[in-house]
């Protein structure tokens, strides 16, 4: 265990130097550092002088008894950049306002649970909604959601629905604070 202490000890002390180094390079004093994470000035000190907390040498540990290093790395460093772009690769992506309009009306025009009229208006609205965007149907969604406000959500069996009914109200609000010309 002693082994691994002493490597422990050299990783933290690494990464303090490191801390220390990098806050220098970038001009930055303690206090506006420590100011800016939030954090006492004093503690920023401790770490920046290797005398870490319990919670961080317990994690040196725990990685090295499985064969991991903690390693502090400026973003611009290849291996840095390489892996946030691997990890913003593998991220899934958030779907868009038009995205998540369009699955609540197809799940709402594919729901037994609920009115024909109203499924049938989600149809339509599903097809107008791919080809132009939420925009353009706003009117749409609005007769659409006025439809869903007779409906209580609490009776529908499909969770599915219900959210999709939720979505739905949410978005025709947004919608309606929408200006011509805004970003979504």
């Amino acid at each position: 265990m002693s082994g691994s202490s002493n490597t422990g000890d050299a990783t933290i002390a690494g990464i303090a130097a490191a801390l220390r180094d990098r806050r220098a390079e970038l001009g930055i004093t303690q206090e506006a550092l420590a100011e800016a994470v939030g954090l006492p000035r004093p503690y920023l000190s401790r770490l920046e002088n290797g005398e870490a907390t319990t919670q961080v040498r317990r994690l040196v540990e725990v990685l090295g008894a499985v064969g991991l290093v903690l390693v502090a790395l400026p973003r611009s460093h290849p291996a840095v950049r390489e892996q946030l772009a691997r990890d913003t690769h593998h991220r899934r992506k958030r779907p868009t306002r038009d995205q998540k309009l369009a699955r609540a009306v197809a799940t709402i025009a594919d729901s037994v649970e609920l009115p024909l009229a109203v499924r049938q208006l989600a149809a339509t609205l599903a097809g107008t909604l791919t080809e132009r965007g939420a925009r353009s149907v706003q009117p749409w969604v609005s007769t659409l959601v006025a439809q869903l406000d007779a409906v209580d959500v609490n009776e529908i069996d499909s969770r599915r629905t219900a959210e999709s009914i939720r979505e739905l109200r949410r978005a025709r609000n947004q919608l309606v604070h929408i200006q011509p010309g805004d970003d979504e």
